[in-house]
């Protein structure tokens, strides 16, 4: 979240199609939502909601994928949290030969200030 400290006028983000100038008064919330952002379809096609982790293989700008922010202001925990899910990966994949789902329910996702599973994730592992 941040919080405009002048008044100022976004090129975009206004009128019924999102096209139209947006006025944002000084002192005003600003939050995006990460989630929805990674499934725009205009910016990532008709299967945005997909999972095909091949889409991320082109990625040019660290703006492509912000679950950290971006810029000056991005999360200071950005590298401990991306060395720590290598971490853990390689680890399972070391002292396990299968990693198998144990649920067939739908996926539901909780929002929060993070996102998590309502019915959280299960798996049977195989040891190696």
């Amino acid at each position: 979240m941040r919080t405009a400290s002048e008044d100022v006028v976004l090129p975009k983000g206004g009128g019924p199609d999102g096209q139209s100038p947006l006025f944002v008064r000084k002192g005003t919330d600003c939050r995006y939502a990460i989630y929805s952002m990674h499934r725009r379809k205009d910016i990532y096609g008709e299967d945005a909601e997909e999972f095909r982790p091949e889409r991320w293989e082109t990625l040019r700008t660290s703006w492509d994928y912000i679950p950290f922010s971006g810029g000056p202001r991005i999360c200071i925990g950005q590298q401990f949290a991306l060395t720590m899910m290598l971490y853990l990966t390689t680890r399972i994949f070391q002292n396990f030969d299968r990693v198998e789902a144990r649920d067939d329910r739908p996926m539901s996702v909780k929002m929060g200030a993070t996102t998590s599973l309502v019915n959280g994730c299960w798996v049977a592992l195989t040891p190696a």
